[in-house]
């Protein structure tokens, strides 16, 4: 599902946005938040495609933006698993051997799209204008405001969702494709603050349950 995210304003994409009778404003979060983010745990689940020639994505995961250091897992239903510390990307498909490389992505990630900042993601999309307010909610207990812009950026088209608290850090995300039978997908993140608990792999098929000491 993570198909948009920071490259894609490097890149000069332009944004049209809006629709129905929502209010149509720039918004911002009344707290400035440390643009490195926080720390949290993400779980996201997308369904792609209808009946029986559909399918369905997970990725889950745990990341601290500040240091730089995490993991995710993609399962679709193959299995892709990314590990980043600091600079460093170690990214595998099981049984596959371990492959290392440099974050070169936006925010010095190795994969800006699977590790977007909840932390910087609403400034981002903010910016691009149209972004409408449309209710409040909780998420996992979590007071939020509800937003939705809808996206035309190259071949990115279709509504996404943003669920922000007080802090402006998005708490869920839900984006469809330019039709609902495209995809649907729906992040969530939590346990903000978690302590992270990564180390690179040391043989090229080392197990990842090994490098994080559980976490998954």
């Amino acid at each position: 599902m993570r198909v948009v995210h920071l490259s894609l304003l490097l890149l000069g994409f332009a944004v049209t946005a809006g629709c129905g009778n929502e209010e149509r404003q720039s918004v911002a979060p009344s707290v400035h938040v440390n643009a490195t983010g926080p720390s949290a745990r993400f779980f996201e689940r997308t369904v792609y495609g209808e009946g029986s020639d559909g399918f369905v994505e997970t990725v889950r995961g745990a990341f601290d933006w500040s240091a730089r250091k995490g993991w995710v897992v993609v399962a679709e239903p193959g299995r892709m698993e990314l590990i980043q510390i600091g600079a460093r990307c170690y990214r595998r498909w099981p049984p596959e051997a371990w492959r290392e490389f440099a974050a070169n992505d936006p925010e010095g990630l190795c994969n800006s799209a699977l590790l977007e900042n909840p932390a910087t993601a609403f400034e981002f999309y903010n910016s691009l204008g149209g972004l409408n307010r449309v209710g409040r909610g909780r998420v996992n207990g979590a007071a939020t405001t509800h937003y939705r812009i809808q996206l035309n950026i190259g071949a990115v088209k279709g509504p996404l969702e943003l669920w922000v608290d007080k802090d402006g850090v998005v708490r869920r995300s839900r984006q469809q494709g330019e039709l609902a039978r495209d995809f649907v997908g729906v992040r969530d993140y939590r346990d903000f603050g978690v302590q992270v608990h990564v180390r690179p792999p040391r043989g090229k098929h080392a197990k990842l349950k090994e490098l994080i000491k559980g976490d998954g």
